[in-house]
């Protein structure tokens, strides 16, 4: 939830991904978030085949989605480097 919130500051698709505020994203969220513990520490910790097919699905999904975004900002500041770059190489006056 805290990487998710992080995410926020930028763009609120992310957390979308995970909760689009129907309880089945709620649920499924609230699944993932437990499931290091639950596998971890107690025995018999299972999920079904839908649950994980399901989570697969939007964690690929989210990671598809975080580095589109990246993507696309790291090409808009390359963008506003050069346009920087060629303002300050305009405004440089030569003296002979």
């Amino acid at each position: 939830m805290r990487m998710l919130r992080l995410c926020s500051a930028f763009s609120d698709r992310p957390i979308q991904t995970f909760l689009s505020g129907s309880r089945d994203d709620e649920r499924l969220f609230d699944l993932l978030m437990k499931s290091y513990s639950g596998s971890r520490y107690r025995t018999g910790y299972s999920v079904t085949q839908q649950e994980a097919q399901s989570l697969f699905e939007r964690t690929s999904l989210f990671l598809n989605l975080v580095k589109d975004m990246c993507e696309a900002k790291i090409e808009s500041l390359k963008n506003e480097a050069t346009f920087h770059n060629k303002l300050i190489g305009e405004s440089e006056v030569k003296v002979a």
